[in-house]
């Protein structure tokens, strides 16, 4: 297949300024964790990556408006933000959400689109013979006010000449690790829903996925199987068996999508695994940051290296945030290859 456009993805969660506490991370001094330092690390990190297409998570909405959006436009960037479903935290701007930018002189965007998992479960609800105790049951269990975006974006300037659209979505699963069905929940649904989105548009061809996010889930979750395998194969008590026979996801074994998905970072020439961590804290060390993308339409030539722990203790002690990481998770990056 002969090469049609060349691009950069980067997903990063910048830890808001919300959950960036000295009781969320006691090890951290005060002006480590205030937003004005980090932010300036942030945006040059960013700015330096030079990524084409960039999906961040705990994206404060203040911040966006005040911050981001500003720095971004005027680098050359247009964007999307969604926040979370909940509202502010006591005064506007206080609550967090994803942020989407793509170059403008690479990319045009034609439609977007914004998967409100609560708006989800109410729907799914209703189809549901139940009654109002347990409808409560489940509504409480999945309203968790997590959102994703998908945004269709039109290659510009295309080396064969041929119209060429690529979808991206961006998302942000439910943190609690005591959940493992809500975000299982949550990763099947937006799948289903981008797999509907991507069916109504295609005529002629499959329009490529890169599908990014925190999805708080590690290599060996359900969440992450589902993704890359397109089933779930394993059994999975964690799902299954909940200590108050509240099943929101039933019949695992037919749980299923066609999206062909695989890691940039499993895929990559000399990486073969994910790496050891995304998240990096004193109290957890783990994967649970991904770039997913569409293995029959897009081709991976390289991705950045998450430092190893040696330098990571060497410049950071125990954990992140520090003097040098601005959030507790690493930026993910790697250059993509569109085939005709």
């Amino acid at each position: 297949s002969s090469a049609s456009a060349r691009f950069r993805v980067v997903s990063y969660n910048i830890l808001s300024e919300l959950y960036a506490t000295k009781q969320a991370y006691p090890y951290c001094d005060q002006w480590m964790l205030s937003w004005p330092y980090r932010r300036h690390m942030l945006l040059q990190e960013l700015a330096d990556c030079e990524g084409d297409i960039i999906c961040l998570q705990e994206v404060q909405a203040d911040h966006f408006e005040l911050h981001l959006k500003p720095f971004f436009t005027n680098i050359g960037y247009e964007c999307l933000y969604k926040q979370k479903s909940r509202e502010s935290m006591g005064i506007y701007g206080k609550v967090d959400g994803c942020a989407m930018f793509w170059n403008r002189n690479k990319f045009s965007v034609i439609d977007n689109y914004t998967i409100d998992f609560n708006d989800l479960a109410r729907r799914e609800v209703d189809k549901m013979n139940l009654d109002e105790a347990d409808i409560r049951k489940y509504i409480t269990r999945l309203s968790r006010d997590n959102i994703a975006q998908v945004a269709f974006l039109e290659v510009l300037h295309t080396m064969s000449g041929q119209r060429q659209l690529i979808c991206v979505a961006n998302t942000h699963l439910y943190a609690n690790y005591q959940r493992p069905d809500v975000k299982l929940w949550q990763a099947k649904t937006l799948l289903n829903e981008i797999q509907q989105l991507l069916l109504s548009r295609t005529v002629n061809s499959d329009i490529p996925l890169v599908l990014c996010g925190d999805f708080n889930s590690e290599p060996s979750s359900a969440v992450y199987e589902l993704i890359v395998k397109g089933s779930i194969q394993q059994p999975r008590p964690e799902i299954t068996d909940t200590s108050d026979n509240l099943t929101v996801v039933q019949n695992l074994h037919l749980l299923s999508h066609r999206l062909d998905l695989t890691s940039a970072m499993t895929s990559c020439s000399g990486i073969g695994t994910e790496p050891a961590f995304t998240n990096y804290t004193a109290n957890f060390k783990g994967t649970l940051d991904y770039i997913f993308y569409s293995h029959s339409r897009l081709r991976v030539l390289s991705v950045a290296i998450i430092p190893t722990e040696v330098d990571i203790n060497k410049n950071c002690g125990v954990g992140m945030p520090a003097a040098c990481y601005p959030s507790d998770h690493f930026m993910l990056c790697c250059d993509i290859l569109l085939l005709n």
